[in-house]
């Protein structure tokens, strides 16, 4: 419609979400992937908007897992 705006995730933006739902897997010890968000399995249209507008995130839980498993592995 008039005013939309639409983006589209250049490859370097892809890559690095790419990376990040990577390193998910590392720091959440999860073989499996979730039903929303940065660790879906498998991204769609929506999600390579979502990339493009900087909004395909870790749900809460997820980043408050990665920040317990840093600080496990960061202490001695």
């Amino acid at each position: 419609s008039k005013g939309d705006i639409s983006l589209h995730a250049s490859a370097e933006q892809i890559l690095g979400e790419m990376i990040a739902h990577e390193i998910g897997h590392l720091l959440l010890i999860m073989p499996s992937h979730s039903k929303t968000g940065i660790m879906r399995g498998a991204w769609d249209l929506k999600d390579l908007s979502d990339i493009a507008y900087s909004s395909l995130i870790f749900t809460r839980s997820q980043a408050e897992i990665m920040r317990k498993e840093i600080r496990r592995r960061s202490n001695p």
